[in-house]
């Protein structure tokens, strides 16, 4: 018997069915506050950089076998659908739409722990020319983690990235316990809008890194290094980073300037990770002198872990919810 069932059976024997009805009662209205506090933020883009004429940017879809098999036989309308949502952040802000060019079987093979070796599998099966971006699908983690590169990983300055599902059944067997006392239709409306922000969130984060933001140290901000359910903003400046590289991938195919974005860095030494805005800078730096093709290996993860924002699980014994 789970710890919330014999706390509920204690004070049934000594106070009776009463005390036992306003105790459940009790139990359920802390964990509905507790629940409202892990709602999802909405995303905020501070700032606006729209182009004379909205631009569409075709996407190509890759997904595993484990992907496809955990997601239904119509994983392609899931993914139209998480453009649409995509789409509602990044056009008023940039003037441009993603659209999906094709949706296509990834028969690839190897484990699928390691992001890394994805995206590399990925990048040699499918160059990406005709395209803007090519994005892979894999599996999602048996463990619960919000580290961002955990859950997904890109090609820097480049056209590639790899994004898990996050159809987690341990994820939602942690709110079950937590939230033991709550309807289940509220645990899995709950569930299902933290999910929803986690993909959007993870697809933006991923996306921008292609573009060549680095990340932000600030736990609020799209670019941290960790997820929770309250990351969603890119400021100002970043919304400028974002805007110089989609006009450079609105050039089309011929010379590129580079020399925009690597003063926008140069001139703002204090707002992301140091050691990324260094690697940023000699990537730009090999650009502008002909030496590096585009696309760079991903971002360093950081070492560190963000700890989950769910609340720890009770010992056995009387409920402390």
């Amino acid at each position: 018997m789970r710890a919330s069932g014999w706390g509920f059976l204690i004070v049934a024997l000594l106070l009776g069915p009463g005390a036992a009805a306003q105790f459940q009662d009790g139990a359920r209205a802390r964990q509905m506050e507790l629940a409202a506090r892990q709602e999802p933020t909405p995303f905020e883009v501070q700032g606006r950089i729209v182009g004379e004429a909205p631009a569409v940017f075709r996407v190509r879809f890759y997904a595993d076998a484990d992907f496809r098999g955990g997601s239904g036989a119509r994983w392609q309308d899931r993914m139209r659908a998480q453009l649409g949502m995509v789409n509602e952040i990044i056009a008023p802000a940039f003037g441009v739409r993603l659209e999906a060019e094709s949706f296509r079987r990834w028969d690839r093979t190897g484990p699928s722990g390691a992001l890394e070796p994805l995206l590399l599998d990925l990048k040699s099966r499918d160059p990406g020319t005709e395209v803007d971006w090519v994005v892979g699908l894999v599996a999602p983690l048996p463990l619960v983690s919000l580290s961002f590169h955990d859950l997904g990983r890109a090609e820097v300055l480049g056209r590639h990235f790899v994004l898990r599902s996050m159809t987690s059944a341990a994820e939602f067997n942690d709110f079950r316990r937590v939230f033991s006392a709550i309807e289940p239709e509220i645990l899995e409306r709950l569930y299902g809008a933290r999910k929803q922000h986690k993909e959007i969130a993870i697809f933006l984060h991923e996306w921008a890194h292609t573009l060549g933001l680095p990340h932000a140290s600030h736990p609020s901000r799209l670019m941290a290094a960790g997820y929770s359910p309250r990351t969603g903003v890119l400021n100002e400046l970043e919304v400028r980073f974002l805007g110089e590289s989609l006009a450079i991938k609105r050039g089309g195919r011929g010379p590129v300037d580079w020399r925009p974005l690597e003063r926008l860095v140069k001139a703002h030494p204090n707002d992301w990770r140091s050691e990324e805005r260094q690697d940023l800078l000699r990537l730009l730096a090999l650009r502008l002198s002909g030496a590096q093709r585009p696309g760079h290996p991903a971002l360093r993860s950081p070492a560190e872990e963000p700890p989950t924002d769910l609340p720890r699980l009770p010992r056995p014994g009387l409920p402390k919810l």
